[in-house]
C-alpha cells in the first residue's frame, strides 16, 4: 500500500509517495532538513481523498466558527470570549442545519435566543 504526505498546515509542497508511512516521513525530511513529522501525516494512498474533505471540513468549521466569535465581540458586544464562542458553536449548528439563514442572520439568532436566556443582560450583569 502506498502512503501520501499531506500538510497540517500550509507547508504544502509537491506530494510525495512511499511504500510505508516512515519512509514518506523520512524521504519528506531529508528534502526539508529537518523533522517534518509534526507539520505532515501520512495517509494511506485509498483514505486521502476522504482525509482531505474532512480536513477541509474542519478547516472551514473553525474559520466561520472564528469569524462568528469576532462579530459577536465586535458587533453585539459580548465582552466574555468564552461566551462568544459558545455563542458562535450555537450559531454555526444552526447554520449547518440548512434553513435558509444567512451566517449572520443564524448569529442574531443564538445572541436573542441565548445570550439573554442564558442569564446574562448585554451589559453583562447577571440577572437576578
Amino acid at each position: 500500500m502506498k502512503y501520501v504526505i499531506i500538510p497540517l498546515r500550509d507547508y504544502a509542497s509537491e506530494p510525495i509517495e512511499a511504500e510505508n508511512r516512515e519512509d514518506a516521513l523520512v524521504d519528506f525530511a531529508s528534502k526539508m532538513n529537518t523533522d517534518m513529522s509534526i507539520y505532515f501525516r501520512a495517509v494511506p494512498e485509498n483514505e486521502l481523498e476522504n482525509t482531505l474533505k474532512r480536513e477541509r471540513s474542519e478547516a472551514h468549521e473553525e474559520f466561520v466558527i472564528d469569524w462568528m466569535k469576532e462579530v459577536l465581540i465586535e458587533d453585539f458586544d459580548v465582552k466574555d470570549e468564552w461566551k462568544a464562542r459558545d455563542l458562535a458553536e450555537w450559531a454555526y449548528d444552526v447554520y449547518c442545519d440548512g434553513n435558509g439563514l444567512t451566517e449572520y442572520e443564524c448569529i442574531e439568532c443564538a445572541y436573542a435566543n441565548h445570550y439573554y436566556d442564558d442569564g446574562y443582560y448585554e451589559d453583562g450583569d447577571e440577572v437576578q
